[in-house]
């Protein structure tokens, strides 16, 4: 019954494939004719010999271990495909399938989910039958877009062989490391307790996300927890003092930009004759928190999903493809054993317009992670991407913390390393902070640092 995958209509010819285990890119491709073009031989192969040639053949489970370029394996998209034969008869999601809130919403054309117009759609209400983004990024746009075929879209070049049209579009998939992640910061052990509260009970700290025994708490003399807290709470003074700054900065509402940026950019401007530029005024920023968000502040969290979707397919995980992690790390929600609580989301505004968004995440005085950030495509080239980085370095600094990391791709390391100063981040340190906090990893991206000034 797999075969119906690759024989059918669900995946269009030249649809990026992979053969991943436990993280690692094996193998690429792509579909063609019921088959797979293979890159190592440039050769039509089934599933089977697809998996032979990513040296994985004893695993004997091809489809899998093959996903599509949104991290779905040809499996899941099998039982999908299989469901949404039902879905037809099935109810509409009465919820925003991004902000989770019921209102006036629209439903897809392909699957249940609904949307508010504001949060799917920000420039306008859709004519005619609408297809959400995860459909859209499932099927291959080219299934529901009227698109010129000649065009240069997603990274794939039009005229090229198959093996030279395999989907390059940024795609991030969560990965896996070799490092153990995760684990009580002061044992390491990952032997939880849920049942009731007992030394082994974890208890996570609502600042830097790290994780604590409350037996290893109490002989420490941290704290003595006879029951979990109901409000926040704080793993030491430094994350309760950084909370607090955070939340004064939140309800503050927008920020002017920092005066040396204002600075900087005036003086750049002066040195090019040119005069200053008028919109530099209307330039603002904020800072929100999605587990704290209000009514009004949702409107803008939506906003900043839709610039990641613009410019990332839905971030996914291989075990779990048909969830999308860009809302629910904006929102700050726990999905499935992944804690993003404590998640920021920095939003730069021109004229009242969202057009640059990161999310960051800060693990008390030693280290923060940018695991996302973007600017709309209509929006890019004017400097936003610069003014917004250099807002939360700002920031940080503001805070005290001694490093900002992020996971870069490959093809995008030379531009944070020539323009913005990071530099590669050691293996060992990488370790060492991946067992202590829980950063994202992503395929195909290294892990970049740089030392934040004036910390």
């Amino acid at each position: 019954m797999h075969k119906s995958i690759l024989a059918g209509n669900a995946l269009p010819d030249g649809a990026a494939l992979s053969y991943i285990i436990r993280g690692q890119v094996k193998l690429e491709g792509c579909k063609k004719d019921g088959a797979i073009v293979c890159s190592c031989c440039n050769k039509l192969v089934s599933p089977s010999q697809f998996e032979k040639h990513a040296g994985c053949g004893s695993h004997k489970k091809p489809y899998h271990n093959i996903f599509t370029s949104n991290g779905m394996s040809l499996h899941q998209l099998y039982v999908d495909q299989v469901q949404s034969s039902e879905s037809c008869s099935r109810e509409k999601d009465d919820l925003c399938s991004i902000c989770k809130l019921r209102g006036n919403l629209m439903s897809c054309g392909n699957c249940p989910r609904s949307f508010h117009y504001e949060c799917a759609a920000p420039s306008g209400i859709p004519q005619g039958k609408w297809y959400c983004r995860y459909c859209e990024n499932l099927f291959g746009k080219k299934k529901f877009s009227k698109r010129n075929k000649n065009a240069i879209a997603a990274g794939r070049v039009a005229g090229a062989n198959p093996v030279e049209e395999i989907n390059q579009r940024c795609i991030r998939i969560v990965g896996s490391l070799e490092v153990e992640i995760g684990g009580c910061c002061i044992c390491g052990g990952h032997g939880f307790s849920k049942s009731r509260i007992t030394d082994n009970t974890i208890i996570i700290c609502d600042q830097c996300d790290r994780e604590y025994h409350v037996g290893c708490l109490k002989e420490r003399k941290i704290a003595d927890l006879e029951v979990l807290p109901e409000d926040d709470w704080f793993c030491c003074i430094e994350c309760n003092t950084m909370n607090s700054t955070l939340k004064e900065l939140m309800e503050a509402g927008e920020q002017m930009l920092p005066p040396n940026l204002e600075n900087h950019i005036k003086k750049k401007f002066e040195e090019h004759g040119s005069q200053q530029n008028s919109e530099l005024d209307k330039i603002r920023w904020r800072l929100f928190k999605g587990k704290q968000a209000s009514e009004v502040t949702r409107v803008w969290l939506s906003g900043a999903v839709n610039i990641f979707h613009e410019c990332f397919d839905p971030i996914s995980v291989p075990s779990n493809s048909g969830l999308d992690l860009i809302p629910n790390m904006v929102y700050g929600r726990e999905v499935n054993g992944q804690d993003f609580c404590g998640m920021y989301c920095a939003i730069l505004t021109a004229n009242s317009v969202a057009v640059s968004a990161g999310i960051i995440r800060i693990f008390g005085a030693e280290v923060a992670e940018l695991p996302l950030v973007a600017t709309r495509p209509d929006y890019q080239g004017k400097g936003y991407f610069q003014y917004l980085l250099f807002c939360i370095e700002n920031l940080l600094s503001h805070l005290n913390v001694k490093e900002l990391v992020l996971p870069a791709a490959h093809e995008a390391e030379s531009m944070w390393k020539n323009k913005f100063g990071f530099e590669n981040l050691g293996q060992e340190q990488l370790d060492q902070y991946m067992r202590s906090y829980p950063m994202m990893a992503f395929n195909g991206t290294s892990f970049l640092h740089k030392p934040i000034s004036g910390s």
